[in-house]
């Protein structure tokens, strides 16, 4: 699992419900009036953690160790990156010219020597303070840098973000860095597990200089591989974890590519084994985000899982059997995924269907989509969103995208994700898959999730979201009612009343039901064509 990180950024996000009693205090400063000085830091905490002080610096020295091991392996790396490049190419079978061959190593190099966030805020500052007397602070009328107070729900979050040092990007140089831990008992557990987090952001979402290897290896399969629908995913980051691995091992030494390797120990979700679905886990850009445990778990044993199917053919058949089933399907049309399992059994000669259907839960496609429409539906009967979402998922994922009606599974993702609080990730379980359908030049897919934006940014109350979406679709179909509807609410807002009422107009003509909410917005804006 690979996430390009294209600027060094943390963002947490802190809620906070329970109530507490307290008063205002003039600075964060009163809240935390003990400090210690660390190695290149200070931290500050309030009293109530003094005794875990010696912990918190033991934590502390652990962190910098870790980051200077990961420094280290970005070096080993760098230094060998010109033959790192060459044996990925070497190993995919990829013939890439000077040009390409200096892209892919610029682009490893790019991943690898990303400075972690603590390098960039080189005079950053730890406060550690309990939740509770963060709230109760913020809630009195106090102000913290990073933190918003919500008065109606009674809430807090917190964006912590680095540009870069004083002068770059808009950084400062100089930060606090906010750690509102649940408890005196748990603020050793929060502070280690978020300076583990931190250590590592700049290289990659995954460990280290694993994460860039992995993301120029996957580049490299999928040049190759061109997929044409999205169901490809076991082979491209189970073969791309696979072979970062033994990468890991020669180019940069056994500790990291045991690390790397840990990462996919399947042991971890055996109790997951039987639902994965693993032949239909679809390509990142055409997966529905959620904010749901759940789902990363399963995720996660994918990525686990694909890897030992990976590992299982390697070993088997030897590291060129990659090259020879890339080979089958390199034949410069795009790639379908029954292509894909026809050119790995002629390849290592293994039936690899009968592999992959061990990690259904239902013997059969239909009775798998059976059983997830009827999770689906109960969910949808008692307005349980998060419910909804897994069946939904699975449901995209063994149905397929080729059909229009059942895009609509991500616009029924996003109104669900908007009731449960997360319209940012509803925004983009649409407007992601419109991309993604664009970058593989399929026109319907990307105008039919268009259209179902605008349907979606009503349901938020905020047609003004959906503006760019209706000049998409417009450009396509100019007669598409709601469309003309966004845009005669941006000539209202702008105070065109000439064009707003000539939109208007038109929308009318083209809704003839009384009901219909666009129709119902143009007589809105244009009373006197009530009832035409």
């Amino acid at each position: 699992m690979v996430t390009r990180v294209s600027s060094v950024a943390l963002l947490l996000v802190v809620a906070f419900s329970a109530l507490c009693q307290g008063q205002e205090n003039a600075g964060w400063q009163t809240l935390a009036p003990d400090s210690v000085e660390l190695p290149g830091t200070t931290l500050h905490y309030e009293k109530a953690l003094a005794e875990h002080v010696e912990a918190f610096r033991t934590i502390y020295g652990q962190f910098r160790a870790e980051r200077a091991r990961i420094q280290a392996e970005c070096q080993a790396l760098l230094k060998q990156r010109d033959e790192v490049v060459a044996e990925i190419d070497r190993i995919v079978g990829l013939a890439a010219n000077d040009t390409q061959r200096a892209n892919q190593g610029g682009d490893l190099a790019r991943i690898a020597t990303s400075l972690s966030l603590m390098d960039l805020a080189r005079d950053a500052r730890f406060v550690l303070l309990q939740r509770e007397t963060t709230k109760n602070y913020l809630r009195h009328g106090g102000s913290l840098p990073g933190f918003t107070y919500d008065r109606a729900t009674d809430t807090v979050s917190y964006r912590l973000e680095f540009g870069g040092p004083a002068g770059e990007n808009g950084g400062t140089g100089s930060h606090e860095i906010f750690l509102p831990v649940e408890s005196p008992e748990s603020a050793e557990k929060e502070f280690r597990q978020f300076l583990s987090a931190l250590a590592k952001v700049g290289t990659s979402k995954t460990e280290s200089v694993g994460g860039a290897i992995h993301e120029i290896v996957e580049a490299a399969i999928l040049i190759r591989l061109k997929p044409k629908d999205p169901n490809f995913r076991w082979f491209t980051d189970g073969f791309s974890n696979a072979i970062t691995t033994r990468l890991l091992r020669t180019y940069v030494g056994e500790e990291a590519a045991n690390e790397y390797a840990d990462l996919h120990d399947t042991t971890r979700y055996a109790d997951l084994e039987k639902e994965l679905n693993l032949y239909y886990w679809m390509g990142i850009g055409y997966c529905i985000e959620t904010p749901l445990e759940s789902e990363e778990d399963l995720t996660l044993a994918r990525y686990a899982y694909a890897t030992a199917e990976a590992n299982h053919l390697i070993e088997a058949h030897g590291l060129e059997c990659v090259k020879r089933v890339l080979d089958e399907v390199a034949t410069g049309r795009p790639t379908r995924a029954q292509d894909l399992l026809a050119a790995v059994e002629k390849a290592t000669g293994e039936n690899i269907r009968d592999r992959l259907r061990h990690y259904g839960p239902f013997p059969s496609k239909a009775e798998a989509i059976a059983r997830y429409t009827e999770q689906f539906q109960a969910a949808a009967s008692r307005k349980d969103y998060a419910a909804i979402l897994p069946p939904l998922s699975r449901l995209l994922e063994l149905k397929g995208i080729e059909l229009a009606d059942d895009l609509r599974c991500y616009a029924i993702a996003a109104v669900a994700l908007f009731h449960m609080g997360h319209e940012d990730m509803g925004d983009r379980s649409i407007l992601g898959p419109a991309d993604q359908y664009q970058s593989i030049g399929s026109n319907m897919g990307y105008i039919v999730l268009h259209e179902m934006y605008i349907g979606y940014a009503r349901t938020c109350s905020n047609l003004a979201k959906a503006r760019p979406s209706a000049e998409i679709v417009l450009k396509t179909e100019p007669d598409f009612a709601p469309a003309l509807a966004i845009m005669m609410d941006k000539a209202n807002e702008e105070g065109d009343k000439e064009k707003a009422h000539a939109l208007a107009r038109r929308v009318l003509e083209l809704e003839k039901d009384p009901e219909n909410p666009w129709r119902q917005l143009a007589e809105a804006a244009l009373p006197a064509a009530r009832g035409n």
